[in-house]
């Protein structure tokens, strides 16, 4: 995965030797006379003088410094700002005269605002005791300073530390003032025709170069140190300049003439001599310039050999052994860039020890100019990075790593830099998987694609590209491992703007089309799309006529080809042709191990898919065999070892079923425990290895069984990691099977261990709901203070980043904020962006400009890409640092976290669940296949403690479960749309699954539980699966008026044991009531009905008015009833609401100025309410695509700390639930002890309740499916 660039070759070292030599030889011709007018003439009180090239080389580098990044303050802050305090026409906020102000006056203005503006957050930190001022580092990216500043091992940043950088940014301001007023003092030579190139046999035959039209400042500097020297020596004091960028680098006509201008002037020295060596070299080093333009190998060769020639002899000459580091490095560009071409990394091994040897020699050498330690230690980092692709060497690949990130801090690093580090972090990526690294790489990719819209360079388009392609890279890993389509979407958009882009000589051109054809691939294998399959085989067609090499650190294009077609083949003849051609493609190739592995697997594939087509034996085994050199190959922490050790158990339990062999068995298990425990691989393939794994050894009744359901279940939060954001946890979750944790069960169940059985339900159950409970104040529960500090900003962090959306802010909120500030502040912040776009300004007239060259835009969309990969970066950072942090419960033996769960998978706490169950039995339902079982959690009354019972349900299968669910949901789907009468949805759909639940399922359990005597007061039902969408409380016979489970006892639900845990340890709370109504939401129906509860609430609460407070109509807003809920304990709504099928977590509760998310109910604090009534539509209704995950807003109120909940399976009449809230609300106060002067309900009455008002309703006349979806859930 790596891309090979131009790299900047100019120094101080190479401009200095160069000039001494010429000086030397000027005067030495002025001695004996002038050998040529022009050169002559260009010599004397006007020539350049060391100090004054000393000078332009300050002058010339400040460019590089773009004038238009300064803007680094939000966006909206400053729109917001300026709108509030709009500037007059004189401009009060900007420095006084600041047309007429002198740079120097510019920049001291700017340094006392530093001042102030560093004075007044200091002292606005200590008035407000401001708690950002300490910020955990772990919040940050890694590559922002965490390994220096703290890391993954702790530490914080002050939000002083966000200035320490200003003098930085202004010292880069001083620089560019420097060379605006070089740009002033410079004539145009815009119109200048460059000599004509001379004839020589020896020299390139090249066309006059092109004027240097529209380059700006950099090459506006150049010409004018070029106008300073003879006209002879134009080109060449202009290759000599420290200005010898990137762009000039890729600029073919410049380096042309350059060439042959050096070339005529080395034909005027002696033939002989350090001099013509020297020379020699840096028409070497232009040569390979235009090499890694036009991409022609006699021009590599010939540059090599000159590189390599100058250097040698310059060795034997041991003259002047000042100027060998730039030999050393002209001559390590050339074996490197020929080592890229021929795959010989062998090549690069002197060119390394030379390059480590001169850097190190030099770094130390007091005096030593900068450039000449930077573009040795560029080299060094460039020469490790390309042995490490060509002959696997981690500790090179480190090492350039290092070298890079140096290099880059504390600079704005060119494109070329910034794409070779991040392909070089992409690569060890995908060696070993450290996320830490594909972050840097994403983020690095972004800053390089987007160099040309902050610069404007038109030319700069291949380093561009390189950038997209890495851009392009990063997407599809992660695809890999957050399964979503659009990363493949963007990533091939981002590979078809990069195409245009590039020469078709450059291979890289081969490299991106055959990258975007594998891309076209997977969104194939992704989406099923033909059209992706053919737009694929195109691309690979066109790249194949190129007449281009390719390198061989990448897959052959011969290879995908083949397997592409091997894929698209209509017939057997069409894909044996192209098995054989990839067979062909593969001989051929000689490279690197990591590549030839990646060739066997495709070779393997394109087997495995001829198999799948027309089952010849003989293809599998192929496919086998194949598919073992290619793990044998890979490197032993590569991720991808994971994948091919899941690929090749697969294709051996196939060879198993084919010939029974129990050895192909055994053998498959191990490679599924080899990736299932591999740490680097992905967890989704880790996931997806332990499902395997069990299948497996069930197939050969393996002991091993057990382990793999275990592993399989601890992986679950690896694989709903909180470092991704709640709707990508939620995604892979629903890509994966959801029957793992019942089979678990199941298999305990059968094997008579309850008590397994219940942990396996605990742990692989609401894994999403657990997770966000761990981020509760207090919840790492570490040994020291400052961990303990630490942990509850991280958890806090975490909290609000969930959703994607914890750093909305709105506009208002930003008011404010401002409001809060000081006037001076806001003053400074004006003023300050005020001389920024002066400075801009200025800068745009001296080059020429009517105005600022800015693709505003393009610079917006630059700087949300780069926030949305710093805040991504920062969310893994932030979560790795969790994680770490919780690892020290593991020394608190059986402690428990606050969401309940055990870290080790033991029984919940036995103490509290025995109280609980003390009021009735809990039954935890499981199916799995063709079996069903209840457990029975019970108290024991003679000898005390919590007992366990089975109860085999033999008649109920998981098919019939999923049937009643699926025809239920359709039933609903009917009568709501008014396409079924109420009485046919009855008697046609909800009375038959009723009965049915009663008779498989309810019926035996309740008859076990008078049998042991524990038909008590309530039972608590914990519904696994598909059953969750079932009104399991309203199961009865419906025959002759036989009572059913609503006349036998109160039924609640629990999504687990620990939520019930959770809610009975709950402290009590006296009574205050917040009712919301909305009778009319805009976009919505009226509710009449929600005014009618109101009256309701205030009629039966009419003895204490205070303790009531009704938000209605208007006032039912989103903040206010934020605001009214922090001394509330107990909830009402009255309004509509909603389950998002698409995202549950956006399920809400539609109030008058908008939804009341889930996603922001869990962020509140619940822990206070006692009672909720959740009169309200699908309340309850729960996710079809993840059921186990409880997934709606009785849950999330359940969750976030509310002991009980009345809530509804699916839609309610407005008039029902008046009656529901009445009857509640008239039994609740009937069975406490509350009269005219105390009100004290008690919410574990809630259940009781509920079933008397439904009972009520029954007698009333009410329909079943009006009253059936109404439901208890918690304590």
């Amino acid at each position: 995965m790596n891309h090979h660039y131009n790299d900047n070759l100019s120094s101080n070292s190479f401009n200095d030797e160069l000039e001494r030599e010429f000086e030397k030889m000027i005067q030495a011709e002025s001695a004996s006379g002038p050998m040529n007018s022009d050169v002559a003439g260009g010599v004397g009180s006007g020539s350049p003088t060391r100090a004054s090239y000393a000078t332009r080389t300050d002058v010339t580098s400040a460019p590089s410094t773009t004038l238009d990044d300064f803007g680094e303050l939000p966006r909206r802050f400053l729109a917001l700002m300026n709108e509030r305090f709009p500037p007059s026409s004189e401009s009060p906020g900007e420095p006084p005269g600041l047309s007429t102000a002198t740079p120097e006056q510019h920049l001291d203005w700017l340094r006392n605002t530093h001042n102030k503006l560093r004075a007044e957050l200091a002292t606005l930190a200590q008035q407000h005791q401001y708690r950002g001022a300490e910020i955990p580092m772990s919040t940050l990216p890694s590559y922002e300073g965490g390994e220096e500043l703290g890391g993954l091992s702790g530490g914080s940043y002050s939000v002083m530390d966000a200035l320490d950088s200003f003098p930085q940014f202004l010292d880069a301001i001083e620089d560019s003032f420097r060379a605006m007023d070089m740009l002033q003092a410079t004539p145009s030579q815009h119109d200048s025709t460059p000599p004509s190139m001379p004839s020589t046999s020896s020299a390139p035959s090249l066309s006059p170069p092109l004027a240097f039209r529209g380059h700006g400042a950099q090459l506006s500097i150049l010409e004018k140190i070029a106008s300073e020297a003879s006209s002879k020596r134009n080109y060449l004091t202009m290759f000599m300049s420290e200005g010898l960028t990137r762009r000039v680098q890729q600029d073919e006509a410049l380096l042309r003439s350059s060439y042959c201008e050096l070339y005529d002037f080395s034909l005027s020295l002696p033939e002989e001599g350090p001099s013509q060596i020297f020379l020699h070299s840096a028409l070497g080093v232009i040569a390979l310039h235009l090499y890694e333009i036009i991409w022609e190998r006699k021009l590599l060769d010939d540059a090599v050999m000159a590189t390599s020639d100058a250097f040698y002899e310059f060795q034997r000459l041991g003259e002047n052994l000042e100027k060998l580091p730039s030999l050393i490095r002209g001559f390590a560009y050339g074996q490197r860039l020929l080592a890229q071409a021929t795959g010989e990394g062998e090549k690069l091994s002197v060119p390394v020890q030379l390059l480590e040897l001169a850097y190190d020699i030099l770094k130390d050498v007091e005096g030593t100019p900068g450039r000449v330690e930077d573009f040795l230690h560029y080299e060094l980092a460039c020469c490790l990075c390309e042995r490490s692709f060509l002959m696997e060497v981690d500790a090179d690949l480190n090492s350039a790593i290092n070298h890079l990130q140096t290099i880059c801090k504390g600079e704005i690093a060119s494109s070329d830099k910034l794409c070779r580090l991040g392909y070089s972090h992409l690569h060890r990526f995908n060696l070993h998987g450290d996320l830490d690294d594909l972050d840097r790489a994403s983020r690095l990719a972004v800053q390089a694609a987007g160099m040309q819209s902050k610069t404007n360079m038109p030319d700069m388009d291949l380093d561009r590209a390189s950038g997209l392609h890495l851009s392009a890279l990063c997407l599809e890993q992660k695809f890999y491992l957050q399964l979503d389509a659009m990363y493949l979407d963007h990533a091939i958009a981002k590979c078809r703007t990069a195409l245009p882009m590039l020469r078709e000589k450059n291979p890289f051109l081969i490299r991106c089309k055959c990258d975007l054809a594998l891309l076209l691939f997977l969104r194939y294998e992704s989406c099923g799309d033909r059209r992706d399959l053919d737009a694929a085989e195109a691309e690979l067609l066109n790249a194949l006529v190129l007449e281009t090499q390719e390198w061989n650190i990448h897959v052959p294009i011969r290879v995908v080809l083949s397997f592409v077609q091997a894929h698209k083949a209509e017939s057997l003849t069409e894909m044996d042709e192209a098995v054989q051609l990839l067979l062909n493609a593969r001989k051929t190739f000689s490279g690197p191990a990591y590549v030839e592995s990646k060739i066997e697997e495709f070779v393997s594939r394109a087997y495995r898919h001829r198999y799948n087509t027309n089952k010849p034996t003989d293809d599998l085994h192929s496919a086998l065999h194949h598919a073992r050199r290619a793990l044998e190959k890979s490197s032993p922490t590569s991720p991808r070892r994971a994948e091919l050790s899941l690929y090749l158990g697969q294709l051996l339990m196939l060879v198993y079923k084919q010939d029974s062999d129990i050895s192909h068995c055994n053998e498959a298990l191990s490679y599924f425990t080899q990736a299932t425990k591999g740490t680097s691989g992905r967890p989704t393939v880790r996931f997806q290895a332990a499902k395997e794994w069990a299948d497996a050894a069930e197939a050969c009744h393996s002991l091993a069984l057990v382990d793999a359901l275990e592993y399989g279940l601890h992986l679950l939060p690896t694989v709903a990691w909180v470092g991704h954001r709640m709707p990508v946890q939620y995604r892979i979750l629903s890509s994966q099977s959801s029957t793992f944790t019942s089979r678990a069960a199941a298999h305990a169940i059968q094997q008579n261990q309850l008590e397994k059985a219940v942990v396996y339900l605990e742990m692989g159950r609401n894994v999403l709901w657990t997770q966000a409970l761990q981020f509760r104040a207090g919840s790492t529960a570490q040994k020291h203070a400052a961990d303990m500090e630490e942990g509850e900003y991280l958890a806090d962090y975490l909290s609000r980043e969930m959703h994607d959306d914890g750093n909305e802010v709105t506009d208002e909120q930003l008011v404010q904020m401002m409001d809060q500030l000081p006037p001076t502040f806001l003053d400074l912040f004006r003023s300050l962006g005020g001389a920024m776009k002066a400075v801009r300004k200025q800068s745009a007239e001296a080059r020429g400009e009517a105005r600022p060259m800015v693709d505003r835009k393009a610079l917006n969309l630059l700087g949300d890409q780069v926030e949305q990969e710093y805040r991504e970066a920062s969310l893994h950072n932030a979560a790795r640092r969790w994680q770490a942090l919780r690892q020290d419960l593991q020394s608190l033996g059986d402690s428990l976290d606050p969401s309940g769960s055990s870290l080790h998978g033991r029984f919940p706490q036995i103490d509290d669940l025995d109280l609980v169950l003390r009021k009735g039995p809990v039954v935890i339902i499981n199916t799995y296949n063709h079996r069903s079982d209840a457990i029975v959690l019970f108290h024991k009354v003679k000898e005390g403690g919590v007992g366990l019972r089975h109860v085999a349900l033999p008649m109920m299968s998981a098919d019939d479960v999923h049937v009643w669910a699926e025809s239920l949901r359709e039933g609903i789907r009917l009568f709501e749309t008014q396409r079924c009468t109420l009485a046919k949805y009855e008697e046609t759909v909800l009375i038959p699954i009723l009965r049915s639940l009663w008779r498989c399922m309810v019926f035996p359990i309740v008859q076990n539980l008078k049998e042991y005597q524990d038909l008590r007061e309530k039972i608590w039902w914990c519904p696994t699966g598909p059953l969750a969408f079932l009104p399991i409380h309203a199961a009865g016979p419906y025959h002759d008026n036989e009572p059913g489970l609503l006349e036998l006892v109160a039924s609640s639900y629990i999504p687990t044991l620990n939520s019930l845990i959770r809610a009975s340890k709950a402290a009590s709370e006296s009574f205050r009531l917040l009712a919301v109504a909305q009778p009319k939401t805009p976009g919505y129906s009226s509710l009449p009905g929600a005014k009618k509860e109101m009256a309701v609430i205030q009629e039966q609460f009419h003895a204490h008015p205070e303790k009531v407070t009704v938000l209605m109509n208007d006032e039912a807003t989103v903040h206010k009833f934020t605001q009214n809920l922090t001394d509330k304990t107990w909830l009402h709504f009255a309004c509509h609401a909603e389950q998002d099928e698409a995202y549950p977590f956006h399920s809400s509760f539609f109030l008058h100025d908008g939804p009341l998310k889930l996603s922001k109910l869990m962020r509140m604090d619940l822990t206070r309410v006692q009672f909720a009534m959740l009169s309200a539509c699908l309340t309850s209704a729960g996710d079809a695509a993840l059921p186990d995950e409880c997934i709606h807003l009785a849950a999330g109120m359940q969750f976030s700390g509310v002991r009980s909940v009345v809530a509804t399976m699916w839609s309610v009449l407005d008039a029902v639930g008046v009656r529901a809230a009445k009857g509640v609300y008239r039994h609740l106060l009937s069975s406490s002890k509350s009269d005219e002067s105390v009100l004290d309900p008690d919410p574990g009455d809630a259940a009781k309740a509920l079933q008397l008002a439904l009972l009520d309703m029954k007698k009333a006349k009410v329909p079943l499916a009006y009253r059936v979806p109404f439901i208890h859930l918690g304590l």
